[in-house]
């Protein structure tokens, strides 16, 4: 039977990303405009990894109606390949079951894009048959430490990134998400981004939980990551080659901003490994995530 449509946050709709209505699958589909492109002009990351999030929650109230309530947990994809510069078409997202207990749900995703994969990896969920409660006062793990970063002379790599940090050089998706630097980059290895929850934004990224969604913290975590590894690079020019997550509490209810710190793990001519957290205007430790970039 056909899967039911699930209502997706305002911002993955707002975007263009739509259920397609087929048989025994749940298929999300979405047109490349430049309104979700990184600054090379080919789709970001953390939109094409959110658009397969996405697909999974939607899986999820399809073939688990009890549910009243999932959360992502860990989150682990490849990038294999973007699409070309310039090339229009359709991202297509999917999701399916992968194995399930009483409390988590672990969901197998791929992205493809002209019939070939782009992205793959899967995802756990933690599911409840309550609604979701809000607590201000919930108490979580607010503890972050940051790592100290490898010292390097500055490079291209730093010198793009310096340039990129200006907000006439965001690229689009960052403007799309209202993400910017929130100071400047005076360390190679280490950038710091913002994005404000004002109301208009709060409702942007509201899932039918009542949430804010993790569509947000996966978008952070992917930038900060890799824009700490193109600054450590020599020539400026990398891909990403995967993307960790690990979500540790919830978006308090009362927070006005997310930061996401991007900072250098290691250094190497063959790969550089970073790591990216976000934090509540509170101090609560939202979200962290592991990256390998490959130097170009």
């Amino acid at each position: 039977m056909a899967r039911e449509n699930t209502t997706l946050s305002p911002i993955m709709s707002r975007l263009g990303v739509s259920q397609l209505d087929v048989l025994d699958e749940t298929i999300l589909t979405c047109n490349i405009t430049d309104n979700i492109n990184n600054s090379v002009g080919t789709p970001h990351g953390g939109f094409m990894t959110s658009v397969m999030h996405h697909a999974a929650m939607a899986e999820l109230n399809s073939i688990l109606p009890d549910v009243k309530n999932s959360s992502l947990r860990n989150l682990d994809v490849q990038y294999l390949r973007a699409p070309k510069v310039g090339e229009k078409g359709s991202l297509v997202a999917s999701a399916k079951l992968l194995s399930r207990d009483q409390d988590f749900v672990t969901l197998e995703l791929d992205l493809s894009f002209a019939g070939k994969q782009m992205v793959k990896g899967n995802a756990t969920y933690k599911i409840s048959a309550q609604p979701a409660i809000h607590k201000d006062n919930e108490s979580y793990n607010a503890s972050f430490n940051p790592p100290a970063i490898p010292k390097l002379n500055d490079s291209d790599g730093f010198k793009a990134v310096q340039e990129a940090s200006k907000p006439e050089n965001y690229p689009p998706y960052m403007n799309t998400i209202q993400m910017e630097f929130a100071e400047a980059v005076t360390t190679p290895g280490q950038v710091v981004l913002k994005t404000d929850l004002d109301s208009s934004m709060r409702a942007e990224f509201t899932n039918a939980h009542g949430k804010i969604d993790e569509t947000l913290a996966i978008s952070m975590l992917d930038a900060a990551a890799g824009l700490a590894g193109r600054s450590a690079t020599q020539s400026g020019k990398y891909t990403m080659a995967n993307l960790r997550v690990h979500m540790l509490a919830p978006v308090p209810e009362k927070t006005e901003s997310l930061t996401a710190i991007g900072s250098l793990v290691k250094p190497g001519s063959k790969t550089i490994s970073t790591r990216a957290d976000i934090l509540a205007d509170d101090g609560t430790h939202i979200a962290t995530a592991q990256v390998d970039c490959i130097p170009l």
